[in-house]
């Protein structure tokens, strides 16, 4: 989530970070690395008894690709990204997908510093996003998002995305009046091994129309990267395909996040 806008940066956890440190850095480390959280949840509505029919599994599964090494024009880099949620109807019988969204996009990033140390991150990018069927009942659309994350402390990061939508489909075209134009972020390391992160969504309208996503992280071992991961989310667009109905869930699995960097 939050630490998407870090995942083309190298793992450089532990590492005093200046401007000309940070570039060898990039130019070493492998391309190919986690982008957004990968996770597998499972869990139920909050206020509801939970039965085969309404509770669920959800997993995503995100990556990115650096496609260069060295600065271009304007100290920036050029990336791919790949993010796949799914909705997995996995206690019911024959165990049926409810819905998969893809999201693949291409963008540039460019780091940003003060004083010679690295105080936030630019994003812009083209972004896709659909569930993959036919133009019959499909729910797609494509957007230019600019992204901003500031370093407030070692410990906390805080973030804007605003996007700019175009290419709906016939079957979604109210979908901004409940995704809105714009997304607050923000990533807490509580502990050493405790993390918090939460994303909010407004609509594009004065309603009460929104999302919000908030996450609980506690790395089970310190020397690994893998995360005990409770996940809440309420409001409308979690999914694509049912984008106009709310929703409120509580989710428990596994997470393997991208690193939490000490740039301080």
């Amino acid at each position: 989530m939050v630490l998407s806008t870090l995942a083309w940066l190298p793992s450089i956890a532990q590492m005093p970070i200046d401007s000309a440190r940070l570039v060898e850095a990039i130019r070493r480390e492998p391309p190919f690395g986690i982008f957004k959280d990968n996770y597998f949840i499972t869990g139920a509505p909050i206020g509801k008894t939970p039965t085969r029919y309404n509770a669920d599994a959800k997993f995503q599964i995100s990556f990115k690709h650096r496609l260069t090494d060295r600065k271009l024009p304007f100290g920036t880099y050029l990336f791919l990204t790949y993010t796949q949620k799914s909705f997995w109807n996995i206690y019911q019988e024959s165990s049926p997908f409810e819905e998969t969204n893809y999201n693949p996009g291409m963008g540039l990033g460019k780091l940003l510093f003060r004083n010679g140390k690295l105080d936030g991150i630019a994003l812009l990018q083209v972004e896709h996003e659909s569930h993959g069927l036919p133009p019959e009942g499909s729910r797609s659309w494509n957007r230019l998002s600019a992204n901003y994350l500031k370093f407030v402390t070692a410990n906390l990061l805080v973030g804007l995305k605003v996007w700019l939508p175009f290419g709906y489909t016939k079957d979604n075209e109210d979908l901004i009046e409940y995704i809105g134009f714009q997304e607050l972020i923000a990533h807490w390391r509580a502990a050493n091994r405790l993390l918090f992160d939460v994303q909010l969504r407004k609509s594009a309208d004065w309603n009460n129309r929104g999302s919000l996503q908030a996450g609980l992280s506690y790395k089970i071992d310190s020397d690994a990267n893998q995360y005990l991961y409770l996940q809440w989310w309420q409001g409308y667009t979690e999914s694509l395909i049912e984008y106009e109905q709310v929703s409120s869930m509580l989710r428990l699995g596994i997470a393997i996040k991208p690193p939490f960097p000490d740039y301080y």
